[in-house]
């Protein structure tokens, strides 16, 4: 067994046998009598070469032990300092993380329903470990957590692949967001987890992520699934987005064989606390997105029209209308000038065709999706999210995004095309 990762070290073992392996980062998951060193799914790094006897396993891979077990997925950093093991936290929903908005409005929710009776085994330990892992508000508190210094390991063991207080240590694809959310009060901020749920509070931000048959929402009864529910604000629709992509990536990662449904609760509903809201399908939504409609009609009750009412789509599904994206790239359908012609085709893909167009006043390539395709969409918003993040002038970059009437984005034109086509396919001189 071998890992070419040279970034964390792990290019430098050779695992001769892979059952001892397993052997050792079970130590970590074992029972409480050999492993009395969790509390509440909390391990502290200077007791873990305790649990570590094998004459096999030198001190100096103690960062390499570090790194697999977050490979795969059984402890990932928490801070400085200790270590979370996601399948040993409390059972137990803790209390008081009810509580509404500072603002008083009812928290922007989503439900992702899995459509097998049961919860599917070991989801809940990776999308807690996802979570801290990805969304740069918790993973700036990570970094900014400082603990005792009389909490420090031997010498010979180090501090291992964990995040010191100024993100030294971050592993290279996890998020900088220092630069960003620098104003976070630390003071303030609220942080709980348990065995299938994760709540947040800085002051500005509100964030639960848990079971929903175990959380304390007003659902239909015997559904399954995950419930997302955030501040309504642009911080709470930012985090809404990216919760739902995160979650529905990593079902389509680790259980190929199940689907998920996404239902929005209607907000007015929630807005006026009537029992059991209205809940619209996000394909629903989707398509009046794509026939440039804002509102949506709740049919709340079939027999009394008078309780139905019409709801914002800004507020069901902020996440579609890429309310999360920064305002510079949201462009108008009117800015982005191009022809459907053989002249203007650059290229085709999976969801769209690609065009040469201007917008701005620039020349620019408009990659065209098709507008009544949910997966286009979700690729849309995938490629927008990521790009966004990027400028740099040996890179294609983001000029912007169009939802409706026409779906499509916008990037730099590339007129000699990729580099791989003159350094690799045709090995020609620039």
């Amino acid at each position: 067994l071998h890992y070419d990762d040279r970034s964390h070290n792990l290019d430098e073992l050779y695992f001769i046998d892979p059952r001892w392996l397993c052997e050792m980062m079970a130590k970590i998951v074992t029972i409480r009598e050999r492993n009395p060193y969790i509390v509440d799914g909390i391990l502290h790094i200077r007791n873990v070469p305790f649990l570590l006897h094998d004459q096999k396993f030198p001190a100096k891979y103690f960062k390499q032990y570090l790194t697999l077990l977050d490979r795969f997925e059984i402890a990932f950093a928490l801070d400085n300092q200790r270590i979370i093991i996601p399948s040993l936290l409390p059972e137990r929903r803790p209390t008081g993380i009810d509580t509404r908005d500072a603002s008083g409005e009812p928290l922007y929710t989503r439900y992702l329903l899995f459509t097998s009776a049961s919860t599917p085994p070991g989801f809940w330990s990776r999308l807690i470990s996802r979570i801290m892992h990805s969304v740069p508000r918790l993973q700036f508190i990570l970094d900014q957590h400082i603990v005792p210094s009389d909490a420090s390991l031997p010498d010979e063991w180090g501090t291992g692949g964990m995040f010191d207080s100024h993100g030294e240590g971050r592993p290279p694809d996890a998020p900088d967001a220092t630069c960003s959310l620098n104003y976070v009060d630390l003071s303030q901020v609220r942080v709980q987890y348990w065995r299938s749920g994760i709540f947040y509070n800085d002051g500005e931000v509100l964030l639960r992520v848990e079971s929903l048959s175990n959380s304390k929402q007003c659902t239909r009864e015997n559904r399954e699934g995950v419930l997302i529910a955030a501040s309504p604000n642009i911080h709470g629709r930012k985090l809404i987005a990216q919760l739902a992509d995160l979650t529905t990536s990593l079902f389509k990662d680790w259980y190929q064989g199940g689907t998920m449904e996404q239902v929005a609760p209607c907000y007015e509903c929630m807005r006026m606390k009537r029992p059991l809201p209205f809940e619209f399908r996000i394909d629903i939504c989707h398509s009046l997105i794509a026939q440039n409609e804002s509102t949506i009609q709740c049919q709340y009750s079939h027999h009394d029209s008078l309780k139905n009412h019409t709801a914002s789509l800004q507020d069901i599904v902020p996440d579609l209308l890429l309310i999360d994206l920064s305002p510079e790239f949201i462009l108008r359908s009117s800015e982005v000038i191009y022809e459907e012609s053989r002249e203007s085709l650059l290229g085709k893909g999976g969801y769209g065709t690609v065009y040469r167009g201007v917008c701005r006043g620039q020349p620019v390539a408009i990659k065209k999706y098709q507008s009544d395709n949910e997966e286009a969409f979700c690729e849309l918003r995938r490629e927008a999210t990521l790009l966004q993040q990027f400028r740099h002038p040996c890179l294609v970059c983001l000029v912007g995004v169009c939802v409706h009437p026409l779906m499509a984005l916008v990037l730099e034109e590339a007129p000699m095309g990729s580099l791989e086509r003159p350094l690799i396919k045709l090995r020609q001189a620039i």
